[in-house]
């Protein structure tokens, strides 16, 4: 696979689409949102990480800041419970603007500061991105899910460019209620 498409992709859909949406989430107080972007884009990067469908734990361990995986349950309190239920398990708080207490036991489960979810997330990515641009393997791997994902199929039904929507993302309107 070319790297340019390969720029293209993290370019277009990673650090326009995702993180613009994450942002957008984080400067207006929705934190469980904020935090399940998060967790989808861990699940989808982690995929071109493996070449297949899901990775949010092979991504986690090969990208993350260890004290991630000091807390075994991380998947199954925040990204299962954000994802499957909108909120998370075992009684966790999400919020912002206590970077001290992130990953701190809070009861049975845990506290996650959004705004140190999110750092964490943009240098994981940044990380594997400088590998991906080197390791042949991997490359070969992102090509597999990629292909998967930008068929010709799906490509005139399921995934638009960014400038279709009036240069916003793919966020086409923001308003909160």
């Amino acid at each position: 696979m070319e790297e340019k498409n390969i720029d293209d992709f993290f370019d277009t859909y990673i650090y326009s689409w995702l993180f613009s949406d994450i942002k957008i989430c984080l400067d207006n107080g929705a934190n469980f949102a904020c935090a399940s972007l998060i967790c989808c884009g861990i699940d989808a990067i982690g995929g071109f990480l493996m070449g297949r469908d899901y990775g949010f734990t092979d991504f986690m361990k090969s990208y993350f800041p260890v004290r991630y995986l000091e807390h075994k349950e991380f998947k199954k309190i925040i990204r299962d419970g954000l994802v499957h239920e909108y909120f998370p398990k075992y009684k966790s708080a999400i919020g912002k603007g206590h970077s001290d207490f992130h990953l701190e036991r809070v009861g049975s489960g845990l506290y996650i500061d959004t705004e140190v979810f999110f750092e964490d997330f943009k240098k994981a990515v940044k990380n594997y991105r400088a590998v991906l641009k080197v390791d042949k393997e991997l490359q070969k791997k992102f090509e597999l899910r990629y292909r998967k994902i930008f068929s010709e199929d799906n490509k005139a039904k399921l995934i638009y460019n960014p400038l279709d929507f009036a240069g916003r993302g793919s966020t086409v309107s923001a308003q909160r209620y």
